[in-house]
């Protein structure tokens, strides 16, 4: 299930005139917006989110968060903005991904909530416990210097 849609992308970028210029990528005056661009773009951005997510809980999100469908839409333009521009990028995008990471991080670590009660299913592959450690990795001063 995608976090944005289009629609939403559509706001995003400036209304529907501006996403028909963002999905035309062989630059052929498209009479309609491409929705396959647009899934594209969408998926690649919920991957990127999902990415990060999945260290903390189950994806893909559900119910999904407002800030998440936000931040998915958000990245979504960014990726068609990319995408048609052959990768040249603007300064205020590049600015605006490092944030989105760094908020991201934050979520996987922990430390940021997703702003939704109940929060989502924990993730299958988190583990609170330590596990045994092998005894090939114990320190000592003999291993150190070389003595097994």
């Amino acid at each position: 299930m995608a976090y944005s849609t289009q629609a939403l992308v559509q706001n995003a970028v400036g209304g529907p005139e501006k996403l028909l210029q963002l999905t035309d990528l062989a630059n052929a005056n498209a009479p309609t917006i491409d929705a396959a661009v647009v899934a594209q773009a969408i998926a690649e951005a919920d991957s990127v989110i999902d990415s990060y997510v999945g260290h903390r809980f189950a994806v893909p999100l559900s119910p999904i968060p407002p800030v998440v469908r936000d931040l998915s839409t958000a990245w979504t333009a960014r990726v068609l903005r990319r995408n048609k521009y052959n990768g040249q990028v603007l300064q205020d995008d590049i600015d605006r991904e490092v944030v989105d990471r760094k908020w991201l991080e934050g979520v996987a670590k922990g430390v940021i909530s997703l702003g939704i009660e109940p929060t989502p299913a924990k993730a299958s592959m988190i583990n609170d416990k330590a596990g045994q450690r092998s005894p090939l990795l114990v320190v000592s001063r003999q291993r150190l210097r070389g003595i097994w």
